[in-house]
């Protein structure tokens, strides 16, 4: 009987060190905040856009930076986020459109690609929507981004 209970145990540690490692998945759910600081052509109408702001959400808070190009009505452009300890970096693209307030409705779609430091090898996908008024953006982001020590 010891026997079989050992053979089972062992047999069962081999399935679970076998499993595939996966890095830990993990919630993003932040707001940005954004301001134009550079401008060529005429955004949000068309030409290009490098904007900085402000990073808050379940991963801490940090800045971002980055650049648009813009074609009515869309948009897409490549982001990067600084936070405490390490930063990642990726790609969105989304639209706009003019809200009876005066301000512009913004939605869109990304894709985290890259990261160093605490979010190493991070990837991941979001969604965002929010408005743009008195020339400063704030996003909603939802998703998830993969990264850090691999979990069994």
């Amino acid at each position: 009987m010891r026997k079989v209970i050992c053979v089972i145990a062992v047999l069962g540690l081999t399935v679970a060190c076998a499993a595939p490692a996966q890095a830990a998945s993990r919630d993003i759910n932040s707001t940005i905040k954004l301001v134009h600081v550079a401008d060529s052509g005429s955004p949000p109408i068309s030409g290009s856009a490098e904007y900085a702001g402000t990073f808050k959400g379940a991963l801490g808070s940090g800045a971002v930076v980055g650049g648009l190009t813009y074609a009515v009505p869309n948009f897409q452009g490549t982001f990067r986020v600084y936070l405490n300890k390490g930063s990642f970096k990726g790609t969105m693209d989304g639209s706009g459109a003019p809200a009876g307030d005066g301000t512009i409705d913004v939605s869109g779609t990304g894709e985290i690609t890259k990261g160093n430091g605490k979010y190493k090898g991070a990837h991941g996908e979001f969604t965002m929507s929010g408005n743009q008024a008195a020339g400063v953006s704030t996003l909603a982001i939802t998703g998830s981004v993969d990264y850090g020590p691999k979990r069994r």
